[in-house]
């Protein structure tokens, strides 16, 4: 779901969702989507890498904006499945701030959790998927997940070379 790119209140931008792009995927079937992809990056990259455009000025601020937009979604499609949230796994944004101001908020809305997990080993194909598999059981032991996790995003981080990429794959 591509998000309204303006600094709106969260109805609006679940209206804008709601009306342009959710009613019309669950009209034809699907019941399962995710709501948002690494929000704590600038507004500089968003616009490039993620089309939403918006810079979040906290974690906290964007925890609320997401709780109610999965409260108006469950109340306007009964039977939805609601996934959250990527995050971007690079240290610089703080993932773990973000998982856990998002967390607190969403806890009870969701039925699953994605997740972006990367590693920075170039060399050792085993020890980049240990890393990757690693972050996982973090995450879950962290927040004492009893929900599925679904691994959205996997790989070495760039600059590594296809032949490593496939190995840790």
């Amino acid at each position: 779901l591509y998000w309204n790119p303006e600094p709106v209140s969260p109805d609006r931008a679940y209206e804008y969702i709601r009306d342009d792009q959710l009613r019309p995927w669950w009209n034809r079937g699907y019941r399962r989507f995710i709501f948002f992809n690494e929000p704590q990056f600038p507004k500089a990259i968003a616009l490039i890498e993620e089309g939403m455009g918006i810079s979040w000025h906290s974690k906290e601020e964007f925890a609320r904006f997401l709780r109610q937009c999965l409260i108006r979604a469950r109340a306007d499609f009964p039977g939805i499945q609601l996934f959250t949230t990527p995050m971007s796994s690079n240290q610089a944004f703080d993932p773990w701030g973000w998982r856990q101001a998002m967390w607190a908020q969403v806890h009870d809305l969701v039925h699953g959790w994605c997740m972006h997990a990367y590693t920075g080993d170039n060399s050792n194909a085993e020890a980049a998927a240990q890393d990757i598999a690693g972050q996982v059981v973090e995450l879950q032991r962290r927040f004492q997940l009893r929900i599925p996790i679904i691994v959205s995003e996997a790989s070495v981080n760039r600059g590594s070379n296809a032949e490593q990429k496939a190995r840790v794959a």
